[in-house]
């Protein structure tokens, strides 16, 4: 009979958490919770002959946290599929609890969303400006408003959008519109509430969706 060696290894009982923050403005880089952004861990140690990449899942606040790390130096790659101009590869240190923010360019800024509703028609607009950080000769592919019963909504966790293709620069201070007619989708009840949230994607090998921050709404309320 066999058996394997062991385990002596301590419980993992340090965290590391913090936020990923617009270097520019200092607000939360709004994020997707499928498919967003990933930071990549690897732990700096002799003992170990070739450890593994790690990853934390940052959240669609732009925060992320992990309770279970080890104490120790770890190398982070740079990050170059996320919603922000790739970051420089670093290496951290864990110590208890450690907190550790970003600072990043996010690829669009959505600013000055303001949702209104018209409940007679079933009607929700959102009103918003744009700002992307990059030259003007690459196009925001597509501006929408996603859909769902989770505050996690977003390109890939949707019940349904409206907007679609745009194919061009974002004009500075110009206002932005999409009107929705939720009373003709099928995928929404328009007496149901629902989280709105508004993203673009830049035309960007690589890019993710960038947020404004989800909005709980209900278009048609029940009246008695």
């Amino acid at each position: 009979m066999t058996s394997c060696e062991l385990d002596n290894y301590d419980y993992p009982e340090s965290s590391l958490h913090g936020t990923f923050l617009d270097q520019e403005t200092g607000e939360a880089v709004q994020s997707d919770i499928y498919d967003g952004t990933r930071i990549g861990l690897i732990e700096i140690d002799e003992a170990y002959e070739n450890p593994q990449k790690r990853y934390l899942i940052v959240k669609t606040d732009g925060t992320y946290q992990n309770d279970m790390m080890f104490d120790g130096l770890y190398a982070m790659p740079s990050i170059e599929d996320g919603n922000f101009h790739p970051t420089d590869s670093t290496s951290i240190t864990i110590d208890g609890n450690t907190e550790i923010d970003f600072q990043v360019l996010p690829y669009i800024r959505i600013t000055d969303v303001v949702f209104t509703t018209e409940p007679d028609d079933a009607l929700l607009t959102a009103t918003f400006k744009l700002e992307q950080t990059v030259d003007n000769s690459i196009r925001i592919l597509d501006v929408s408003i996603f859909a769902h019963t989770e505050p996690t909504v977003g390109k890939p966790h949707r019940l349904s959008d409206e907007g679609g293709f745009l194919g061009a620069a974002a004009v500075p201070d110009s206002t932005y519109s999409i009107t929705w007619k939720i009373g003709k989708d099928r995928a929404l009840d328009e007496e149901d509430p629902y989280y709105f949230r508004v993203g673009a994607i830049i035309d960007m090998p690589g890019a993710r969706y960038n947020y404004a921050q989800a909005e709980r709404i209900i278009v048609s309320p029940v009246t008695e």
